[in-house]
């Protein structure tokens, strides 16, 4: 998947150097994707003349690992993101670099959702925590259910 970020940021540099401004927003395990964008799209323009100012948005972005429950017992990754294996380590690594080329970076997150992996505030971005938002009452889930 990052490497269609990669392509993506490419392109918009080769394609569109005139570009003032560039938002580009990702949720779940898409924020892995848009923050590829971000960095290829900004590696490609350095000595190239100008760049857009690029802001990345994060709506709940995977970082994976176990819940904070697990996290109390000490399960953590090297990196102090939480983590139980290799692949979680490593995309965890990535994670914590979320929005370092961007001019400005904002996650969103909620920590009271279903979806593991979603509740760590990625240390390089603005975070919101939408937990607590009233709007959330009136939010249709999935099936049905209530937020």
């Amino acid at each position: 998947a990052q490497d269609v970020g990669a392509r993506l940021g490419r392109a918009l540099a080769d394609e569109a150097p005139g570009l003032r401004s560039l938002h580009v927003i990702g949720t779940s395990a898409g924020g892995f994707v848009a923050n590829q964008c971000v960095s290829d799209y900004v590696a490609a323009r350095q000595g190239r003349g100008s760049r857009a100012l690029v802001r990345l948005s994060l709506t709940d972005p995977f970082t994976s690992g176990p819940p904070d429950d697990e996290v109390q017992r000490g399960l953590r990754g090297l990196d102090g993101f939480a983590s139980i294996d290799a692949s979680t380590i490593a995309a965890a690594r990535r994670a914590e670099q979320f929005g370092r080329d961007a001019d400005f970076a904002e996650h969103f997150v909620n920590t009271d959702d279903l979806v593991p992996y979603t509740s760590t505030p990625l240390p390089l971005c603005f975070c919101y925590d939408v937990t607590a938002a009233a709007e959330r009452a009136t939010f249709p889930l999935p099936g049905g259910g209530r937020s």
